[in-house]
């Protein structure tokens, strides 16, 4: 593993880890109950995360991302919509999983459905 300090010095600056195993960060704690990594500010991922969207007319969409896993938490938030769109997770598995709107919704709505998605594997 290899740590650098972009800026010179270590009060500043971007600060980049770079490894070539799995787990290039292992932040714990052994304090019950106490948060391992506290994130002050913005938070900006690269990789488990995207937007995707429900075409009007259409009841779900799949959503290809090589984080997703059979197992993974994916958590939804709607961008837009013409109402209050409930959506669920229809299926997943590795590389892909399904969205869908709640079924009493099917076939009334008349324009596209966005939303975000964050994949969180354990």
């Amino acid at each position: 593993m290899r740590i650098q300090n972009t800026a010179g010095g270590a009060a500043n600056g971007q600060t980049t880890i770079r490894s070539s195993v799995g787990n290039a960060l292992d932040v714990s704690t052994s304090a019950a109950g106490e948060a391992a990594l506290k994130v002050t500010g913005g938070l900006s991922l690269t990789g488990p995360v995207g937007t995707a969207t429900i075409a009007a007319g259409m009841a779900s969409t799949v959503v290809s991302n090589v984080y997703a896993k059979s197992g993974s938490i994916i958590l939804l938030t709607v961008n837009n919509a013409v109402d209050a769109v409930p959506l669920r997770i229809v299926s997943q598995g590795d590389g892909t999983f399904t969205v869908g709107l709640a079924s009493a919704l099917v076939g009334t709505l008349t324009g596209d459905v966005s939303f975000n998605y964050l994949i969180v594997n354990q």
